[in-house]
């Protein structure tokens, strides 16, 4: 399946590094389903769920560290 990969720096390192899958009938890929800073805002919220359950001196939390853009497929 055809894709595109857009590396994100990562803001914290440490982090347990996340991808995003990005699924689109657009064949150019030009109109994304959600935006990059709307998966970050997820990921932010899964952090904070985390936090209740773990200190951060016991692990770094998430970190988006790239999305993939992938091209529509047909099942024949």
């Amino acid at each position: 399946m055809p894709f595109t990969f857009e590396e994100i720096e990562l803001s914290n390192p440490e982090a347990i590094k996340i991808n995003a899958l990005l699924l689109t009938t657009d064949d150019r890929l030009e109109l994304m389903p959600v935006s990059t800073a709307y998966v970050e805002t997820l990921i932010d919220c899964l952090n904070n769920y985390f936090l209740a359950l773990y200190a951060t001196e016991n692990w770094q939390g998430f970190a988006l560290m790239g999305r993939y853009n992938t091209k529509p497929c047909t099942i024949d």
